[in-house]
């Protein structure tokens, strides 16, 4: 008939305490319920008034009289409401927000909202960026100091409808080329089914762009090695690009996104080997890995590509509110299917390749024996007639000091551009065993810590003389209180090619409390280059 709770929290030093009453009432007990209420996996709904009554409703209805304090909360909050909706003082807070501080210009960037919200542009930081990636201030020997200032746009049309636009500019100080790409896309947020969206959209301009388009090398992270330790792992290339796309993505675990591209690639080469570091002035490698070389021609030529994808997630259930559906997700794995298409005699194009990627991704709980996270791919090239260095099969890789690239589809000792490959089949594994205090629990001051361990694996295979694998043993939910996001992994790799690397690894623990990521992979979110 009625439930009460009782809680208390304290959190650095700060003690709260509630309670919540729960009353049954009216329930309707072995009574038929007709099919429709469940068809479409809805396992909950929501009368269609019931956030609508007035006062007198509840004072008949509530079991439980309101307390003072509970009255007296509805007044404050209903009052804080008005003054929020306030056009006068929303537009108060809106020039105080676009003042510019030059510490957030430098370090966060800058947001600038016009009159109403109905525009809102974002400009990235001068000097650093987390996770990295994104700072405009950078250095390499292929462009020298080059900034490159990314501005974004939105712009509201009507509820969950909206313009979303991109611009970003370039520009090297040795090399002196200029560059400048943009982007303008529709959205449309169904408003009735919460996460059911599509985006229609075109790119165009001239850019630069590493050859492995999930971007792997942080800019900032080699602008430090390139003048503090003379090397200079980033590898990039220039491009004209024109790119039609359209996404969709239906609420219920089904996603497809299509794009059609016109490219004409550019190669560079090296024009400065400035830096602090005494090493001599040749140290610096060339712009195209030997490896690369030995199994592709890198020519200027040009491209005329189709890209399509889709995901799904069987398993979905939703919750019906009074006036929208939300999805509860799923249990199952994410099945995801990719193929490009490299199209030739169409524009000049030289491109000739036929390549498709099939994955599985899961949390898998296991309760108190803790959780299997996984990703497992297979891909390959049913054609391979001319496949540009852009379009191999490339590892994610790392050679960054001490720190972890994305887990769970990444590599953490392995070099940029030594495994890519056109290889007709490949398989790849990212496995980790979260023992969630299995062990650690038992281990006097582990315990107490709350340090929990976890073990795991990469690996990719494509013959016998193409393979490269690492096995790692870690310490996760590193921190203090409720700030527990630290990961520490210890990894050993060996490879096809007789290498061997170990050492250590500093991440972000993404399934913490507080939820942080020191990367992204744009194969997993289909994000843009640049």
């Amino acid at each position: 008939k009625s439930q009460v709770i009782y809680l208390t929290i304290g959190i650095l030093g700060f003690d709260a305490t509630g309670n919540f009453v729960t009353v049954y009432d009216k329930q309707k007990v072995n009574e038929l319920i007709p099919d429709t209420v469940f068809a479409r996996n809805v396992v909950s709904t929501y009368d269609k008034a019931a956030n609508k009554k007035d006062s007198t409703y509840w004072k008949e209805a509530r079991p439980i009289p309101l307390e003072a304090d509970e009255k007296k909360d509805y007044v404050v909050k209903d009052s804080i409401r008005h003054k929020e909706e306030d056009p006068h003082y929303r537009d108060s807070l809106r020039r105080i927000g676009n003042k510019v501080k030059v510490f957030n210009l430098l370090f966060f960037g800058y947001t600038y909202t016009t009159r109403g919200y109905k525009d809102v542009f974002t400009i990235n930081p001068i000097i650093v960026d987390f996770p990295g990636n994104n700072n405009m201030l950078n250095y390499n020997i292929v462009e020298g100091m080059n900034i490159a200032p990314k501005i974004t746009w939105r712009h509201p049309l009507d509820t969950g409808k909206y313009l979303q636009g991109a611009m970003a500019l370039r520009y090297g100080f040795s090399n002196t080329h200029f560059n400048v790409i943009a982007r303008l896309g529709y959205v449309n947020e169904d408003r009735y089914w919460k996460g059911r969206s599509w985006e229609i959209g075109v790119q165009g301009g001239k850019y630069v762009f590493q050859y492995n388009p999930d971007n792997p090398i942080w800019p900032i992270y080699n602008t430090a090695a390139a003048l503090f330790y003379h090397e200079n792992d980033l590898k990039i290339y220039e491009r004209w690009d024109g790119t039609a796309y359209f996404k969709r993505d239906f609420g219920n675990g089904l996603k497809f996104d299509l794009k059609a591209s016109y490219q004409k690639r550019l190669p560079l080469d090296n024009t400065t080997s400035y830096s602090f570091a005494s090493q001599p002035t040749d140290g610096f490698t060339s712009n195209l890995p030997e490896h690369l070389q030995s199994i592709t021609t890198w020519e200027e030529h040009d491209a005329v590509l189709a890209h399509a994808a889709v995901s799904y997630q069987p398993g979905y259930t939703y919750t019906q509110y009074p006036d929208y559906k939300v999805s509860n997700g799923s249990r199952w794995p994410v099945f995801s299917l990719g193929y490009d298409k490299g199209i030739p005699d169409i524009l000049n194009s030289k491109v000739d390749f036929d390549k498709w990627r099939f994955g599985v991704r899961d949390n898998f709980s296991m309760k108190l024996l803790g959780v299997i996270k996984y990703n497992i791919a297979a891909g390959g090239f049913l054609n391979s007639n001319y496949v540009s260095i852009p379009d191999l099969m490339h590892l994610y890789g790392n050679r960054g000091i001490g720190y972890a690239a994305p887990y769970l589809t990444s590599f953490q000792f392995a070099q940029y551009y030594d495994f890519s490959n056109k290889e007709p089949i490949y398989g790849e594994a990212h496995i980790e065993y979260h023992m969630d205090g299995l062990i650690s629990n038992k281990i006097p001051l582990l315990r107490q810590a709350r340090w929990y361990m976890l073990l795991g694996t990469n690996t990719f295979y494509a013959t016998q003389k193409d393979y490269y694998t690492e096995a790692f043993i870690g310490i996760d939910n590193i921190g203090w209180k409720f700030l527990r996001f630290l990961r520490v992994d210890f990894v050993q790799s060996w490879d096809s090619r007789g290498g061997t690397n170990s050492g250590i690894r500093f991440g972000i623990n993404a399934s913490g409390l507080l939820s942080l990521s020191l990367g992204t992979n744009n194969m997993a979110n289909n994000d843009w280059e640049w």
